[in-house]
């Protein structure tokens, strides 16, 4: 192969280095699109339950934090719109850089094509290939002539057709930047706009703490009716646990009977003090290590309640929300009061807002094994999944009674008002007797 052909085949791979880079911007910037939509749709919520709040005429903390939370979202989305940005400004560079790159590309092409045309055997007999053919001393040299004619023409026509791809991909990558300077104005203006509701929502956010500030007392007393409902309901699910643990060790303690008498009866023949040193010491054993074993591995010492443990920590991050539609106005976790200085609010799970439907729905598949009525805060829904307990409190109506079986996503009850008329769902997440954050195990919206 000749240095024209060693050329063309440089240029002929170029191409695809140049269509392999925006692949993972591409990949990137589809996620934060996705992730963009996801946040307008929440702030969308949030808007939608202000306005349903304004409608009381009665300023409240449920306003204050659903106020909080879209500033959040509304700040996150910037952000979001930023990132996009800084892809988009990635990819004009790589776009400048490609046309720049293909232009001395088609640049040099055509200088190796006039290169051909005016190559010696035509600087010679002008166009007249035959005159080239006929000047031949042999009719070796004349066939070797041809060869070589016929592998000028081919290079000729080769070097003609890249040109021609390559000023067809010029012209791509000129309609691909202009198309992204496009979408970078769109996403500047729609940053600028976003920044300007954002100051209007942080003046209306002062606005409100100014007002709630004026009515203290009363928040006061709201937090400290909440925190006695959230000890009650602890409360209650301890005692729910320390039931399942105690059935639990009795139904080991009642295996290991049946174990020890089943043992005595294969061994009548022997001794009395043969039976007493080979039956009572594996009793003894046994009950010794049921009673040393962990909370968690007494919650699930039945086969069953291995494979729904198993069952429940893959579905990690893949479990439904217990409302079909709402917005998280309590997170899970210690965390500073939204208005009240120097007061911390410890939250075992999250409280939601949920959308049009009040009901709502079991994360998993489960047995309920626990329904409790606290005074002022309604009623609770307790649901074991193995060594795992989910927790729906604030309810005004149960539709499961204990002991039955549930499916994921099947209606457990009515979500209740709180004291601000909104309804307003209590949900936790146990394993053994430690709380989980229940956000890191639902799907994300």
């Amino acid at each position: 192969m000749n240095r024209w052909a060693n050329k063309f085949f440089v240029f002929l791979l170029a191409p695809l280095c140049l269509l392999a880079q925006p692949a993972g911007m591409l990949q990137k910037k589809n996620e934060l699109e996705s992730r963009k939509k996801a946040l307008q749709q929440e702030i969308a919520d949030f808007n939608r339950q202000l306005e349903s709040t304004k409608k009381n005429k009665r300023l409240s903390m449920t306003q204050l934090v659903q106020l909080n939370k879209k500033i959040e979202k509304r700040k996150e989305l910037i952000a979001t719109i930023n990132r996009e940005l800084s892809i988009t400004g990635k990819a004009i560079d790589n776009n400048v850089k490609d046309i720049n790159d293909l232009s001395v590309q088609i640049s040099q092409l055509k200088k190796q094509y006039a290169k051909m045309v005016s190559s010696d055997y035509l600087m010679r007999y002008g166009n007249s290939g035959w005159a080239f053919l006929v000047s031949a001393k042999d009719l070796n040299q004349g066939v070797k002539r041809a060869v070589w004619m016929k592998q000028i023409s081919d290079e000729r026509m080769a070097q003609a057709r890249l040109i021609d791809q390559k000023t067809q991909q010029l012209s791509l990558q000129v309609k691909s930047l202009e198309a992204r300077r496009a979408d970078q104005a769109l996403l500047l203006d729609e940053k600028e706009k976003e920044k300007e509701v954002l100051d209007k929502e942080k003046d209306q956010q002062q606005e409100t703490l100014s007002k709630l500030q004026k009515k203290e007392k009363d928040i006061k007393k709201q937090i400290r009716k909440k925190q006695d409902e959230a000890q009650k309901l602890n409360l209650a699910i301890m005692r729910i646990i320390d039931d399942e643990i105690r059935k639990a060790r009795d139904e080991a303690a009642s295996a290991t009977r049946k174990k020890s008498d089943k043992t005595k009866n294969n061994k009548g023949k022997e001794t009395h003090a043969e039976k007493s040193s080979k039956n009572s010491t594996p009793a003894k054993e046994s009950a010794d290590k049921k009673e040393s074993l962990s909370t968690i591995e007494l919650l699930n010492i039945s086969p069953e309640s291995q494979q729904l443990s198993a069952n429940f920590e893959t579905n990690r991050h893949r479990l439904p929300w217990p409302v079909a539609s709402g917005s998280v106005i309590s997170s899970f976790g210690e965390h500073e009061h939204p208005l009240l200085k120097g007061i911390k609010i410890k939250n075992n799970g999250v409280n939601i807002i949920p959308g049009r439907d009040n009901r709502t729905q079991s994360v998993f598949d489960g047995e309920i094994t626990g329904i409790v009525s606290i005074p002022g805060a309604g009623k609770a829904v307790i649901i074991r999944h193995g060594e795992y307990l989910t927790v729906y409190g604030n309810l005004s109506e149960v539709y499961v009674s204990k002991g039955e079986r549930v499916k994921a996503r099947q209606n457990l009850g009515l979500v209740m008002n709180n004291e601000e008329n909104k309804p307003e769902l209590h949900f936790e997440l146990w394993r053994g007797t430690q709380t989980l954050d229940p956000q890191e195990w639902l799907i994300r919206k």
